[in-house]
């Protein structure tokens, strides 16, 4: 019934392929005599190995480790939470959907839209790809919800203006106006941060595991008083 964490070692891969890290797992796991039903880790960043693909590393695993549980690095613009959980949060598939047809409608700098600066600084920032296949999970992008944050009243305006010739425009801008949407933004602004400082301690080269109980009590306390 104890939580414990053990550093087992750095193993080379010959290639970044899913089987190829599923069966390197398998073989570590038995190796030192750890059941894999057990099993569950921190990723720091897997999106080299396609771990949000159906044929990923994550999925491939999941079925020798029930219990694998991947939160990605904040720092790397991925997900906060697994696919699977995300769908479960209410309102958050909603509130991706339209920050990404905001930014993807705005995307490319044009005269009338030049109060937008920040929204295309933010794909240069982040290193985002729009025409990419993969997913971009706005909600653990902090600068992507700071541009929108402070481009509300500006992204208002100009949507209300391309409204009348523009369906795309009106049915994002009647969901700017909505109370969840302003809400929602607001409290991603409390609580990223939050999640960022975790995350930078992963990042650790020489990652001390004494502090990691500490550092996840101290945080789960903070999102509690932020609650």
């Amino acid at each position: 019934g104890q939580t414990s964490a053990t550093f087992l070692g750095s193993f080379e891969l010959l290639a970044g392929e899913a089987a190829t890290v599923t069966g390197k797992v398998g073989e570590v796991l038995r190796a030192f005599g750890i059941p894999a039903m057990k099993l569950t880790w921190l990723s720091a960043h897997s999106a080299s190995l396609g771990a949000e693909r159906r044929s990923g590393a994550g999925t491939a695993l999941s079925s020798l480790c029930p219990l694998l549980t991947e939160m990605h690095c904040l720092s790397h613009g991925s997900s906060l939470l697994p696919t699977h959980s995300s769908l479960s949060i209410e309102y958050l598939q909603k509130y991706e959907t339209t920050v990404d047809a905001i930014y993807r409608l705005y995307s490319s700098p044009t005269g009338e839209s030049s109060g937008l600066q920040e929204l295309w600084s933010v794909l240069d920032l982040c290193e985002i790809d729009l025409g990419s296949p993969r997913a971009i999970c706005w909600t653990s992008i902090f600068p992507a919800v700071e541009a929108i944050d402070s481009s509300w009243p500006t992204l208002v305006l100009l949507l209300e203006n391309e409204a009348e010739r523009s369906p795309v425009a009106l049915g994002l801008c009647q969901e700017l106006k909505k109370f969840h949407f302003v809400a929602f933004t607001k409290i991603l602004l409390d609580v990223l941060p939050i999640f960022q400082k975790l995350s930078r301690f992963f990042q650790i080269e020489d990652f001390d595991l004494s502090i990691l109980k500490p550092i996840v009590s101290a945080t789960a306390t903070t999102l509690q008083a932020q609650k």
